[in-house]
C-alpha cells in the first residue's frame, strides 16, 4: 500500500495543502490503495509535502513527480487518454495553478490578515506538539512564508493587488474550462485533479477574502464552482468533508 505522508485535516479537506489533495484525489480515482500519515519533513525526499512511501519502501517527493511514476507504473487516469496532461494548454493551466494561483492564497492565509493566519494555526496545531507548535508557526514559519512570497514576487504587492491577479487566474482558467465537465473532457484526468484540490483551497477556507468571494459569487466562474462540487464523489480521501 502506499503511504502518502502530509499535513493532514484542513477544512473539510483531506489537507491545507493543494498538492497533498491533488494527489489522494488522483490515487482515488486511480483507485489505488494508500493510508494517510502527518509528514515527517526530515523523512522528506525533497523537504516538502506530500511525500509517499511505495510498497518495497521507495520514497518520492513532490506531488507532480510522484504522480508521473505511479503513472508509468500504472497507467494514468480516464481523462489522460482524452486530452494527454502534456498538452501544451493544460501545461499552461497547471503552471497558473501551481506557480500564480498557489502562491496568491499562500500568502493570503500565512502572509495576510491575523485572522487568516488564526485558521492556518488551527489546522495545523493537532499535529503539532503544544504550546511549541503554535508558537513555532507564529515567529518562525509565518516570517518564513513572509520571505518565500517577497522572494517569489507576490508578496511585494499589496492585499488588493494580490487578489486581483489571483481572480484573473481564476478567470482565465475557467475559459479554457468552458462548458465541459473536466479540462480533460468527459472525464476526469491528471490536470483535473491539481484544478479541483486548488478550488477546494480557496472556496472552503474559513475566513472570508476578496478570491474567495470571487469564486463563490462570480456567474463566470460557476463552471469551476460546479468542477469542484463534482469531484467531492470521486475522492472521498481528500473531501472529507
Amino acid at each position: 500500500m502506499i503511504i502518502v505522508h502530509g499535513q493532514l485535516n484542513a477544512w473539510g479537506l483531506c489537507s491545507a495543502s493543494p498538492f497533498v489533495n491533488k494527489l489522494v484525489m488522483w490515487l482515488d480515482v486511480k483507485g489505488l490503495p494508500y493510508s494517510l500519515a502527518p509528514a515527517d519533513m526530515s523523512q522528506a525526499p525533497k523537504g516538502k509535502i506530500p511525500w509517499v512511501e511505495l510498497p518495497g519502501g521507495e520514497r518520492l517527493g513532490d506531488s507532480g513527480d510522484i504522480i508521473a511514476t505511479l503513472t508509468e507504473r500504472h497507467g494514468g487516469l480516464p481523462g489522460d487518454a482524452l486530452r494527454p496532461a502534456n498538452d501544451p494548454v493544460l501545461h499552461l493551466v497547471r503552471r497558473t495553478l501551481e506557480e500564480s494561483l498557489y502562491f496568491a492564497t499562500l500568502t493570503t492565509r500565512w502572509a495576510g490578515s491575523d485572522a487568516a493566519f488564526e485558521a492556518v494555526v488551527t489546522a495545523f496545531a493537532p499535529a503539532l506538539p503544544p504550546v511549541i507548535g503554535p508558537l513555532a508557526l507564529r515567529y518562525v514559519v509565518r516570517p518564513n512564508v513572509r520571505r518565500t512570497a517577497r522572494a517569489q514576487g507576490i508578496g511585494r504587492h499589496s492585499p488588493e493587488a494580490i487578489a486581483a491577479r489571483a481572480i484573473a487566474d481564476l478567470r482565465a482558467v475557467s475559459a479554457v474550462l468552458g462548458q465541459s465537465p473536466w479540462l480533460s473532457g468527459d472525464a476526469p484526468g491528471t490536470i483535473d485533479c491539481g484544478l479541483w484540490a486548488a478550488m477546494g483551497g480557496v472556496l472552503v477556507f474559513p475566513v472570508d477574502n476578496p478570491i474567495q468571494a470571487a469564486l463563490k459569487t462570480e456567474p463566470g466562474l460557476a463552471n469551476l464552482r460546479a468542477l469542484f462540487e463534482r469531484g467531492k464523489a470521486l475522492t472521498p480521501g481528500a473531501w472529507v468533508g
